[in-house]
């Protein structure tokens, strides 16, 4: 949900919150700021960037670089299906990158990613993204996640999982 309000919010192809940044549950019932702050209570804002396919899956191999082990930097993703082989050698967990209809993400092709101000600055290990080029900053990821969280207390129905980070054995 929070890397998918990131996206939603701003309209990008994909978004990536590292785990560390997600801080609690939101819990079955009324929803309140204080629950919002909860989950996100880091300051900053939300940062898009444009990358190519395979900057993206470079980004994607460092979160997912500590597996089996617990790391903050483990990402959580939107508009795309990872399917990862965990015990192949760091670097290399990637084995494909998809749209979440199942068509390939193109390594060469550029796309636009939102992640939080902790990660564009190179937060968690995300060097990359600190020397990048921004091309938009938009308010904070509270804000973002408030919007499905109200959209949903009007509809009173929530999308099904989908699958974004595939384990394959």
């Amino acid at each position: 949900l929070c890397a998918d309000s990131l996206r939603e919010a701003h309209g990008t192809d994909f978004a990536l919150v590292n785990s560390g940044s997600i801080r609690d549950s939101i819990r079955k019932g009324p929803v309140t700021g204080r629950d919002i702050l909860s989950v996100l209570p880091f300051a900053g804002n939300i940062v898009s960037f444009r990358m190519t396919g395979t900057e993206l899956k470079e980004m994607l191999e460092h979160g997912l670089g500590f597996l089996p082990g617990a790391y903050g930097a483990f990402p959580q993703v939107s508009g795309m299906a990872v399917h990862i082989q965990a015990d192949a050698p760091r670097g290399k967990r990637v084995k494909r990158l998809l749209f979440p209809d199942g068509g390939p993400v193109s390594m060469k092709q550029s796309y636009t990613v939102a992640v939080n101000s902790f990660l564009a600055e190179g937060g968690d290990g995300y060097a990359t993204l600190a020397g990048k080029t921004r091309l938009a900053e938009y308010g904070p990821p509270q804000d973002a996640l408030q919007a499905p969280i109200r959209r949903k207390r009007a509809s009173q129905s929530a999308p099904g999982p989908a699958p974004r980070l595939v384990l394959l054995p």
